[in-house]
């Protein structure tokens, strides 16, 4: 290297120990400007430090290197003042120590930095992991047509590990993204991932690339179309990305350039800084609370079904209404022949004594989703509670997903009675006392799916399926006993039956369907 590196330490952050028994531990971020173009990020604690300088000692006295006296050992704890006070001096003695052009390959590799020979090409001198982003790049500016699946290998194959990138990889990536979240067909998987590389969760440099992001000016920005995300009018499944990002651009930007980067979206606005408040508004008769994280799945005439994100863990709320009796919801719910008849993706129920409780196997994308939960129940004249809490249960099928879901249906008779309409007059009461008594029936259902379960209904929040609608009308047609309109088995997604229909097998449909029948 012809001049010494620029190095410093910006920043200190605290971290707490992976055990109950490990106490919290101080990170600090030291950052090296290698180029304009080229700045590499590490994050070492103070043991790791001293360590480091312990083994530099040899070299530094047989060279006589004078370098500044290394920071000291603390007794007791670090309160922020000496923090700080360490930081200013570790930041002297590197400043110091990468002067000498003996000791700075060292402390680059110290720091995780590859040094690569001088001799070898450019290609050579590419890591895996940035050979991975500059295939990306590559590609999917030349390929107009495959750029979703592009996207698709490209996050699965980036975030399956953790990546070490330099600065001007992330400035090309970042740079390649920007302009895709706007697009109308891939912009949601493009602003997933970039959304992913400013989440520590999932990317060890995501302070590079926020700066780097940051760093684009603001018609730049806009093309992202943020506000269109924030309003739910593109790809409303990507609100959440749109406002953490939004979040990170917020952070480094005044509030003039969020704007202009918003479009002057005032609605958009509103939705970025209400996020997670509730919004009051006032009515001439009464106060209207809604909750701004809520999204509808299913709206029509007896059911109403909403769900959030709560961090990683999905929340679904709904309301059905039909008109029976709450014994007959309780036996719904709760025998496993009847509930099979509704629950579209239900594979099996069986009780399990030992929990007090149910053991759920469900079905999707051919996925076993197993769930072992204990049931409470409480009953009077008039309403009832059936909770389903997920507990621990030492048996499991070998190919399933052991998932951990929460549910509580809230069963209220209502006090008005059917009306005699047509559809009432027709149903089969099982008896004629239950007859006399039902009425109308409001069912509060509230449930919370853990990450791993979340795929179940995955298809039902964004659209791409309507399983969940499909079960809870069969739920709402058993509860009234309404035979007729109970769908067969074999017209229910049956994917088979499906394929022999656009094959337009009609013969080998027909034969399927007698056999099952016999």
């Amino acid at each position: 290297m012809d001049s010494a590196p620029e190095i410093y330490v910006p920043s200190t952050l605290s971290k707490s120990g992976k055990s109950i028994f490990s106490a919290s531990f101080t990170l600090y971020e030291i950052r090296v400007k290698l180029a304009p173009n080229c700045e590499i990020i590490a994050f070492k604690r103070y043991s790791e430090l001293l360590n480091f300088s312990e083994k530099l000692f040899p070299q530094i006295r047989e060279e006589r290197i004078f370098l500044p006296k290394f920071p000291g050992k603390k007794l007791n704890k670090l309160n922020e003042s000496l923090i700080l006070q360490r930081r200013i001096e570790l930041e002297q003695w590197l400043k110091s120590a990468i002067s000498h052009k003996s000791l700075q390959d060292k402390i680059l590799t110290f720091l995780d930095y590859v040094i690569t020979p001088l001799n070898l090409n450019s290609k050579a001198k590419t890591s895996p992991d940035e050979l991975l982003i500059l295939e990306f790049v590559e590609k999917i500016s030349k390929d107009a047509q495959n750029k979703m699946k592009l996207i698709e290998n490209f996050s699965w194959n980036f975030f399956q590990k953790k990546r070490t990138v330099q600065q001007n990889y992330i400035s090309q990536l970042t740079e390649c993204l920007v302009p895709l979240c706007g697009c109308e067909f891939v912009g949601s998987k493009a602003l997933d991932v970039l959304s992913k590389l400013t989440t520590s969760d999932y990317f060890r440099d995501f302070v590079l690339v926020c700066r780097v992001l940051t760093s684009f000016p603001p018609r730049i920005l806009k093309k992202m179309c943020l506000n269109e995300y924030l309003t739910k009018k593109r790809f409303s499944d990507s609100q959440l990305q749109a406002y953490n990002l939004c979040k990170t651009i917020q952070d480094s930007l005044s509030n003039i350039e969020l704007i202009e980067i918003l479009n002057h979206d005032d609605e958009a606005l509103v939705i970025f800084h209400n996020w997670g408040q509730e919004a009051v508004q006032e009515s001439p008769r009464n106060i209207v609370v809604r909750i701004q994280d809520w999204r509808p799945i299913i709206e029509t005439k007896d059911l109403d079904f909403k769900f959030r994100f709560i961090g990683k863990d999905l929340e679904i709320s709904g309301i059905i209404t039909a008109e029976a009796t709450v014994s007959r919801i309780i036996d719904i719910l709760t025998v496993p022949s009847e509930r099979k008849k509704w629950d579209i993706r239900l594979v099996d129920m069986k009780p399990i004594a030992e929990i007090q409780g149910f053991s759920f196997t469900y079905l999707a994308e051919r996925t076993l989703y197993e769930f072992h939960t204990a049931m409470k129940k409480t009953q009077t004249n008039s309403l009832a509670t059936i909770e389903f809490q997920t507990t621990c249960y030492m048996f499991k099928q070998p190919n399933s997903v052991l998932g951990r879901f929460n549910s509580c249906y809230i069963i209220e008779q209502c006090d008005d009675q059917v009306s005699s309409t047509k559809d009432s007059e027709e149903k089969l009461f099982l008896n004629s006392n239950e007859s006399k008594s039902s009425s109308k029936v409001k069912i509060n259902l509230n449930s919370h799916y853990c990450e791993a379960s979340y795929h179940l209904v995955r298809g039902d929040l964004f659209q791409e399926a309507d399983t969940m609608r499909k079960s809870f009308e069969l739920f709402i047609d058993i509860a009234e006993y309404r035979e007729d309109r109970i769908k067969t088995p074999q017209s229910v997604d049956n994917p088979i039956l499906q394929a022999f229909e656009r094959k337009k097998l009609g013969r080998a449909k027909s034969m399927i369907i007698g056999a099952d029948d016999y």
